[in-house]
């Protein structure tokens, strides 16, 4: 006995090509054995293509309604014909897969750009406290580096005063000093000038000196003792006679057990120069 489908409907006739292809008779899925559950009776689904108008309220609050689907039906059947009029109870896991399916773009679209802003965010605080420390850290050393060259240049500037001062005690000697040079300059002139004038008269007196060395010195001799005693000498030796010719008589040095040479100063140079030269 060959069996007929009952599930054709009335919107049949009106649907597209792509759509009879893949519509399915729900009927006939029924009566298809399945894995689990084979006794338990599946509740009719209701599509806007497959549901007659005038269906009634009483219909589909049956108690072969609130039984939910176990099995996962085709993307392409799921697509046409329980997406507006599967209840809320019988048809969970389809909805909530197709549920789940959209919301997920735009969520993770907004997470990223949550995610890209507070980056940025924190990017920009990061960037904000490194500018700072480095603006902190330069006007440190900065601060540092004046310190040092304040310090140092008040080193440099007592340093520099202290050498002015010294520059001004040298000024003052050198002062000093040039004029003792021009003093000394005038006195050595005075003294060259002294010098010219003196010499003629020290060479006249030595030419009119004779000096005798080992003449006998007695103890406390009187100068006129040594007058008679020259006078007797050289008119034993030279035959010449000093008797008004001498001028004066002294001893060179001090008393010792040596004797000292004898100057005779006579009062003419001829006599002086007669006696030398013989």
């Amino acid at each position: 006995m060959a069996t007929v489908c009952g599930g054709c409907q009335q919107d049949l006739p009106n649907m597209t090509p792509e759509q009879k292809k893949v519509w399915k008779c729900q009927a006939c899925r029924c009566k298809v054995p399945k894995s689990g559950n084979l006794n338990t009776p599946i509740r009719q689904p209701e599509h806007k293509l497959t549901k007659p108008l005038n269906t009634s309220v009483e219909q589909t609050n049956t108690p072969e309604n609130n039984i939910t689907i176990r099995k996962k039906p085709n993307n392409s059947t799921l697509n046409m014909t329980l997406s507006d009029d599967s209840s809320f109870l019988g048809d969970t896991l389809c909805s909530d897969d197709k549920e789940n399916d959209t919301p997920t773009n735009p969520s993770f679209q907004n997470l990223s750009e949550l995610i890209m802003q507070r980056l940025k965010e924190n990017n920009k605080h990061i960037i904000s406290e490194i500018k700072n420390t480095i603006e902190n850290e330069i006007k440190k050393a900065i601060f540092k580096l004046k310190e040092e060259l304040e310090g140092r240049t008040n080193i440099l500037s007592k340093k520099n005063d202290e050498r002015a001062l010294e520059i001004k005690d040298i000024n003052k000697r050198i002062e000093i000093l040039s004029k003792q040079n021009e003093t000394l300059k005038a006195e050595i002139k005075e003294l060259q000038t002294s010098k010219t004038t003196l010499e003629p008269k020290h060479a006249e007196n030595n030419s009119k000196k004779i000096v005798i060395y080992g003449f006998s010195e007695q103890h406390n001799e009187s100068e006129w003792e040594l007058h008679s005693r020259l006078i007797d000498m050289f008119h034993e030796i030279l035959n010449v006679d000093l008797t008004g010719y001498i001028e004066d008589i002294y001893r060179l040095g001090r008393k010792n057990t040596k004797t000292r040479p004898l100057v005779i100063e006579l009062l003419s140079k001829r006599m002086c120069k007669y006696i030398t030269e013989n």
